[in-house]
This record gives C-alpha cells, sequence and structure tokens, in this order.
C-alpha cells in the first residue's frame, strides 16, 4: 500500500512538470516561428525590390533586342521564321556546310515553341522566351511576331554569357555593416541551383531558406534564396538551455523527494518488522519455559496414573502431550527462523540413520493414528554416520507435520530410508492432493501457501518446510520435492559426516 501511495505521490508531481515542460518548449518555439514571421516580413520587401529590378533589367533587354542589330554583343544569331519554317539564317552555307545555328539550336525547331500557350479561340502569344541546355552551355531565345506580318516571327539567339554578365551588374550590393553580413546570406540560384551572386558571408549549410522568390523567363528556375543565422532571428540556445535546467534541477528535486520519502518509508518498514521478529523471538522464548513445565508434569501425571490408568485420562494425557509436541515444533521453527541471519552449526555424533528417523517417529504416531493416517516404515539403511539428532528430528518433524496437515485425506504416510552412494537418504510420501505444477520450489520459501483447495483450512506459518530445506544444506545435504502423478513425495539426502554450509 505504502508504495502505491509513493507512487501515486510522485505521478501528481511529474504530471506538472511535464505539462510545464510542455508549455516551456511550445513557448521556445512559437517565439522562435514569431520571429522568422517579422524576419520574413521586414526582408521581403528588399527581397521584392531585387526581383522587381531584374524583371526591369529583362523587360529592357527584351526592348533591345526588338531592334537589335547583329553588331549588338546580346546578338549571336538574328533569325526568321515564315509559316513554321526558317528562311533565315539559311541552313547551307554556300560551300555546302551547315550553318552552327542550326546545331546549336537542334532542340528548338520540333516544339514550335513560338505557338506553346496558345488555346483554342484565343490569339498565338506574340513574343517570348525560350531556354534550353545544350552541350556548348545555356542557350536562351528571345521571339517576337512582326507587327506587319503575323505569320512571321522573328527572333534573337541570345549570347548567354553577355546576357549573365550584364544581369550581374545590374545586380545592387546590399550595404551591410560586417556584423550583419556574417549572420545572413542572400543568394540568387540559376536553375540547376547553382549559387551564381551572393550577399552576406554566412554559410548556411543545409538550413532551409527563410524567404524564397522565384524569377520569371528566361530566368525561370531562378530565385531568390534568403538564409539568417540564429542569431539574427534571436538565438534562443540560452531559452532552451535555461528551459532544460530548470526542468532537470524540478525532476532532480521531486526524484530526490521520492527517493527520500521510499527510503524513510523503507526503514519504517524495517524497522517495524524487526520489531515483529524480535517481539516473537522474544514470545517464543518466554513460551519455551511454561511448555517445559507442561511435559515435565505430563511426564509426572503419567507415573502417578500408574501402568492402569481410567482410559479417559489416558486420552487426555496422549492430547496434552501430543498439542505440547506440536507447540514445540512451532516455537522451534520460529526460533529457527529468527536464527537464519547467524545460523548455528550442526553439533553431529555416532548415530545410526535407522534409529534417529524411528526415535523422530516415534512422537507421531499417535496423532497420525488419530487423524486416520497409515503409517508405513519401510527401513533400509542401518548405518551409522554422524548426524546431529536435533536438526534431523526438526527436518523429519516437519516434514511429517506437513504431511500431517495436507495429506490427511490420503489416509496414507510412508517413512522410507535407504542408503545413498555418498549417504544416506530419506523419502516421505503421502497420497494427498499433491502440489501443482510450477509450485515444487515455491513451497520451500518463507511463508509460503498455496492459495488454493490444497491448503485451504490448513493451519500453519509456512516455515516449516523452508526451514528443513536450510537445515539439510547446512549440514552437507539437501531436501527436494519430487515428482509424482498423485500425492507428495519429499526426498532428504545427507553425507555420513556433515559437509558444513553455512
Amino acid at each position: 500500500m505504502k508504495a502505491r501511495l509513493v507512487a501515486l505521490f510522485l505521478t501528481l508531481l511529474l504530471l506538472p512538470l511535464g505539462l510545464a515542460l510542455w508549455l516551456g518548449v511550445r513557448s521556445v518555439q512559437d517565439g522562435q516561428a514569431s520571429a522568422q514571421t517579422q524576419a520574413r516580413t521586414m526582408w521581403s520587401g528588399p527581397v521584392q525590390d531585387l526581383r522587381s529590378r531584374v524583371s526591369a533589367f529583362v523587360q529592357g533587354v527584351e526592348e533591345r533586342l526588338r531592334t537589335a542589330t547583329a553588331e549588338d554583343p546580346l546578338v549571336k544569331t538574328l533569325f526568321v521564321i515564315q509559316d513554321g519554317a526558317v528562311i533565315a539564317p539559311v541552313r547551307y552555307l554556300p560551300d555546302g556546310s551547315r550553318d552552327p545555328f542550326f546545331d546549336r539550336t537542334s532542340g528548338l525547331w520540333d516544339q514550335r515553341f513560338w505557338d506553346r500557350g496558345a488555346t483554342e479561340g484565343a490569339l498565338a502569344p506574340t513574343a517570348g522566351w525560350k531556354t534550353w541546355s545544350a552541350a556548348g552551355g545555356p542557350g536562351i531565345v528571345f521571339w517576337y511576331r512582326d507587327v506587319r506580318d503575323p505569320r512571321v516571327i522573328r527572333g534573337v539567339e541570345v549570347d548567354t554569357w553577355a546576357f549573365l554578365s550584364r544581369l550581374s551588374a545590374e545586380l545592387p550590393e546590399l550595404h551591410w555593416s560586417p556584423a550583419e553580413g556574417a549572420d545572413r546570406a542572400l543568394v540568387l540560384r540559376d536553375s540547376a541551383g547553382k549559387v551564381f551572386h551572393r550577399w552576406g558571408r554566412w554559410e548556411p549549410g543545409d538550413a532551409p531558406a527563410l524567404l524564397s522568390l522565384p524569377l520569371s523567363p528566361p530566368l525561370d528556375g531562378w530565385e531568390f534564396r534568403l538564409f539568417l543565422a540564429p542569431a539574427a532571428l534571436g538565438d534562443s540556445s540560452l531559452q532552451w538551455t535555461l528551459l532544460f535546467v530548470l526542468v532537470g534541477l524540478g525532476l532532480a528535486g521531486i526524484l530526490g523527494l521520492g527517493a527520500w520519502i521510499f527510503v524513510r518509508s523503507l526503514a519504517a518498514s524495517l524497522e517495524e518488522a524487526g520489531q515483529r521478529v524480535r517481539f516473537v523471538n522474544q514470545v517464543s522464548h518466554e513460551l519455551k519455559t511454561p511448555l517445559t513445565n507442561i511435559l515435565l508434569y505430563g511426564e509426572l501425571l503419567e507415573g502417578v496414573l500408574g501402568p492402569k490408568p481410567d482410559p479417559r485420562a489416558r486420552d487426555y494425557l496422549d492430547v496434552i502431550r501430543g498439542e505440547s509436541g506440536r507447540l514445540g515444533r512451532l516455537i522451534t521453527n520460529v526460533l529457527t527462523f529468527a536464527r537464519k541471519d547467524r545460523p548455528d552449526s550442526p553439533r553431529p555424533r555416532p548415530l545410526v540413520w535407522d534409529e534417529v528417523i524411528d526415535a523422530g517417529l516415534k512422537p507421531f504416531r499417535p496423532g497420525l493414528a488419530d487423524r486416520g493416517m497409515e503409517l508405513i516404515r519401510t527401513p533400509g539403511a542401518r548405518v551409522e554416520g554422524e548426524w546431529d539428532p536435533d536438526w534431523v528430528g526438526q527436518i523429519l518433524g516437519n516434514l511429517v507435520s506437513n504431511a500431517e496437515k495436507y495429506a490427511a485425506g490420503g489416509k496414507w504416510l510412508e517413512v522410507a530410508t535407504g542408503v545413498a552412494e555418498e549417504g544416506v537418504w530419506l523419502r516421505i510420501s503421502d497420497r494427498g492432493p499433491g502440489v501443482p505444477a510450477g509450485a515444487a520450489e515455491k513451497v520451500f520459501q518463507p511463508f509460503a501457501r498455496l492459495d488454493d483447495r490444497l491448503s485451504a483450512g490448513a493451519s500453519g506459518t509456512g516455515l516449516g518446510l523452508g526451514i528443513a530445506r536450510d537445515l539439510a544444506r547446512r549440514h552437507g545435504g539437501n531436501l527436494v520435492l519430487e515428482p509424482t502423478k498423485t500425492g507428495a513425495s519429499f526426498l532428504l539426502t545427507l553425507p555420513l559426516k556433515p559437509e558444513v554450509s553455512s
């Protein structure tokens, strides 16, 4: 429950922090977008002026080419088309060679570029530009209809390099200060994406353009592109840094507070658990004294009753001894569990294995008989070894008590012993409901209880099997649950001499 409260508390703190982070990010992003919009508005006018200047230059070139002669530096070749056929220059020279003009413009004549754009019922265009790419470089043609005879198209193959040279001369210089030129760049790019002219020293790299304005023919595909460095837009890195520092401090504070609450809660839980263990340990010790007196006076009462006591008195005495033994085993288990962090070592002495088991079974026979369980004893290990009789008795007692509690319905219990390759073994089998698949290890865990019909109505601390395995392993052996089709079968193996394991 405390863990859930801590998780809920941290969630309630993290939600506002996450909201604050989202709002902070949105605020910085909105600030950046606003700065870009303002810069775009501010620069739109100057860049539009540049584009208008280029358009005026092109218009002036058009007017000039309408009256140009072959001696004009902008003119490469003058040509005339009448009724769709080129009549000047002539296709072949007097020496029979092909005029180079037709080689340079070979890709134009199958397109009827002078008619493109005309629609049904509308007049054909009266003038226009045509550009193309050729092996010798880009080509530009300007054409117009003869006002005296619309069937005649007059045109100029423009000297591209002269045209571009005059365009470059028409582009003005932008008078930026050294600081301004270092944080911005305005470029005029051609249709191939190459920079034709540049203002400013900043290298934008892959940064997106703040503003792009395309040009008209014959510069179609050309465009002005404006780039501004983050500093020119108002550097937001400080805002981002401050935002993440504040969020980091807030997160660190929340995690620190959560850790402090968790540690306090864990410390309180450990202290409470320690107090309970100390209390149970103390009470268990205190119970041993009256229990010893009960057993002592039970033996004295048996002597007073004589060899032939009243049957009811004998029954009462058996109940006293049986319940006292059960209470003694419970107290022993609790004390053993409490000493797990500071385990004792076994105190072995020479014994015969079958005799140890028979002596340990004797107190259980009346109780098993009362439960209607048939006890089958199958001895097979009259061998001598060195074992701690108290530890072996506690292991045996826990195993038999477990069968008495959970397998009484099977009415049968077998206790078999034998000699192993390196020691002895003890197998206790019953015909009870058995242990579900997957729970073979769970039954050995402290306080483990199988939460189903197998353990319904059965009382116990859930310590017995875990303590039995612990004692076996600290004696150098082991205790396992064997797979069986019916019931349960526990196998204890011990060496002939303890191989002490803590």
